[in-house]
């Protein structure tokens, strides 16, 4: 179907523009020119110090003029919410995934308990946007929208991917967290879009539906409303324990895991793979898909004992990690908290220079992963998408690359050669309450990518067709079943 445009009436957008109530505005907090300084030096030590990757994918010279633009933006004074803003701009030019901006408490508390989030979830194809899932009267799957509160749709893509982090130059997988993510609050759309256009009690929504253009207004809900809409009509998990699923179909079987995260209620991952493998083995399972398009990584361990369930060889995974400092500063750590401070204090522990990196990299470790027992004993193939990132994306990496494991679905984000994660330290800026996550650690995998600074690039690339997707197919997963 062609593209449709619609153009509000002059009465449209006056109403459009009333929906921005006082009631639901955030009440920002003015810094004076001194605070902002302050804070913007306070980031710029941690980053500089600390940051191991701070320079992987940027020149110094580059790095200095987006410092000077952040500076000219704080000059005369400023508010928390531009000074985040800002400080949100900027970090993504540094293109790591894990570095990233926290709203101040305040704003934080705002998004929490008034309401101004978008009462549908949406989804990108092909540079247009579409209604995923709602919970608004006059809304449903399938709708494009053409503009919020006279905002194109279009336009809101063009403005807030950039404000959204990537690793290397995997700039596809910015979408991802426009749809959806719990880092920014419900996505990216709703989280930057009050920042650049004002906070909304309201939203009127133009659409187009098959061909017709419908004008609907609905009302914003708040963030706990939102997360139990995108949970009950997307069934997304935030926890390992809750997140493995398996599902027949024909000969084949579906192992769904849509997170690694097993800190919060942590289970043996051992021990829940080889009762779900054990049981596929018993049943004769010949071909065995594993999904992991919704995974955006997690702990360690789960990426390990699913592999060593996958695998029908031994296979050797390189490891390591390096740092840019030996200890962090006791200017940094004033202002910073971490899991564990001792984690990151490596004076002593065999770190060396690693070539002209300007990091010290840790000894290098090889280990030898051998099939579980209950390994599973016939094909496998694994599902990737744009949404997949650091452990998901480094261990679809390692099976695609070193245990023969085809890949089938969209390229990844993440860093096959590792990202800059791990441990992290959390600076919070004096004066703004702005609190900014800068990695520590800098990830070896031992793994070349296809391409420099991407992810996995899939054995069997699928695109995920609109029409076929809301008429309920799944591309990528018939794809992969008709290997």
């Amino acid at each position: 179907m062609a593209r449709v445009f619609f153009a509000l009436s002059a009465a449209a957008v006056l109403s459009s523009q009333a929906l921005h109530t006082s009631a639901q505005a955030y009440e920002e907090r003015s810094l004076s020119e001194a605070e902002a300084f302050e804070d913007l030096l306070v980031m710029r030590e941690a980053l500089e110090v600390v940051h191991p990757g701070f320079l992987r994918y940027e020149t110094r010279d580059q790095i200095n003029l987006d410092f000077d633009a952040l500076y000219a933006e704080a000059q005369s004074g400023t508010t928390d919410q531009s000074l985040y803003l800002a400080i949100s701009e900027f970090l993504p030019k540094i293109r790591c995934d894990h570095t990233k901006a926290e709203m101040p408490e305040s704003m934080v508390e705002h998004r929490n308990t008034v309401a101004t989030h978008l009462p549908i979830r949406v989804g990108e194809f092909d540079g247009r946007v579409f209604v995923m899932t709602s919970v608004a009267d006059g809304v449903e799957r399938g709708d494009e929208v053409i503009s919020i509160n006279g905002v194109s749709a279009e336009q809101l893509l063009d403005e807030i991917l950039p404000y959204i982090p990537i690793d290397g130059y995997t700039d596809h997988a910015r979408v991802d967290e426009f749809e959806y993510t719990t880092e920014f609050l419900g996505s990216g759309l709703d989280h930057f879009m009050p920042l650049l256009h004002g906070w909304s009690g309201a939203f009127a929504l133009e659409l187009n539906r098959d061909g017709n253009a419908e004008a609907v207004t609905v009302d914003a809900i708040t963030y706990p409303e939102f997360l139990e809409m995108v949970r009950e009509e997307e069934d997304l998990a935030r926890n390992f324990k809750d997140a493995v699923s398996v599902e027949r179909v024909g000969d084949a079987a579906v192992l769904r895991i849509d997170t690694f995260v097993n800190y919060r209620e942590p289970i043996d991952p051992f021990a829940k793979f080889a009762e779900v493998i054990r049981t596929l083995n018993e049943d004769g399972v010949e071909h065995l898909v594993v999904d992991l398009r919704r995974n955006g990584g997690g702990s360690t361990e789960p990426t390990i004992a699913l592999a060593s369930h996958l695998i029908d060889q031994p296979m050797e995974i390189r490891s390591g990690d390096a740092q840019k400092v030996l200890r962090i500063p006791d200017s940094v750590r004033k202002n910073s908290t971490t899991w564990d401070w001792n984690s990151i204090d490596i004076e002593g522990r065999g770190y060396e220079t690693w070539e002209d990196t300007g990091l010290y990299r840790s000894p290098a470790s090889t280990m030898t992963l051998s099939p579980a027992e209950d390994a599973f004993k016939g094909r496998v193939t694994l599902l990737s998408s744009r949404g997949n990132a650091s452990g998901s994306t480094m261990l679809i990496g390692m099976l695609q690359k070193q245990g023969g494991i085809r890949v089938v679905g969209e390229p990844t984000g993440g860093s096959v050669e590792g990202c800059t994660a791990g441990t992290m330290i959390f600076t919070k800026l004096p004066n703004s309450g702005i609190v900014v996550r800068v990695p520590v650690k800098r990830i070896i995998t031992g793994v070349e990518p296809d391409e420099p600074g991407m992810g996995v690039v899939p054995d069997v690339a699928v695109e995920m067709d609109r029409e076929v997707v809301f008429a309920g197919g799944d591309p990528v997963l018939e794809a992969a079943l008709a290997e």
